[in-house]
């Protein structure tokens, strides 16, 4: 397993003043966050577009709020895919599995309405945006989370106001700046390795 660690060499002096090169165990190689490069690139494509749609309501005597939301709304459910992808990758590489994940997605993060956590939000939105469309109802532990901060839901297209997906973009940043939500979730991925609370659930050695 020792193959899983990065090392490094340091200088360490003798007692006579000479000095020798040890190696020694470092970081686990899962540890660094090489997933929060593509994320970052997937998100700020995501947020050019939300970008490029308000500019579109000033250039475009048509294009009104109607019309913006309707736009707005997969862009976002689309970056909510992502985190959860994100979210659920960075369990993986700190428990080598997921089995345990709805109870790690209530720590290391602040709660939305004091019921939820935020990563317990951004995974509720990912689902519903994946799922609203099927036959079947919404999975019950999504609709109570979303329920649980007051998101209100529907699989119907004439219930417009029923937004959850923009709705909770809301209550998770400020003005659609997803930078701020890729912020919660990368600080949250470097807790799960910080915190020794998370050694219980280490299948990795």
């Amino acid at each position: 397993m020792d193959d899983f660690f990065l090392y490094q060499k340091i200088t360490v002096p003798n007692r006579n003043g000479s000095k020798y090169r040890r190696q020694m165990k470092g970081t686990h190689y899962l540890q660094v966050d090489y997933r929060s490069e593509i994320l970052n690139l997937i998100i700020s494509a995501f947020q050019r577009t939300t970008d490029e749609l308000e500019q579109r309501m000033e250039d475009i005597y048509w294009y009104d709020g109607g019309w913006y939301l309707e736009d707005l709304e997969p862009v976002l459910g689309l970056a909510f895919i992502a985190y959860q992808n994100y979210i659920n990758s960075s369990i993986y590489d700190r428990c080598a599995s997921l089995e345990k994940k709805n109870e790690i997605y209530k720590k290391f993060s602040q709660k939305v309405n004091g019921k939820r956590t935020e990563i317990e939000v951004i995974i509720a939105i990912a689902n519903y945006y994946k799922h609203r469309d099927d036959a079947n109802d919404i999975h019950s532990g999504t609709s109570r989370v979303l329920n649980d901060v007051n998101l209100l839901y529907s699989k119907s297209i004439i219930e417009p106001e029923k937004r959850s997906i923009i709705e909770g973009t809301m209550l998770l940043c400020n003005d659609c700046n997803l930078s701020e939500i890729t912020k919660k979730v990368t600080d949250w991925r470097k807790q799960l390795w910080d915190d020794d609370s998370m050694n219980e659930y280490k299948l990795w050695q």
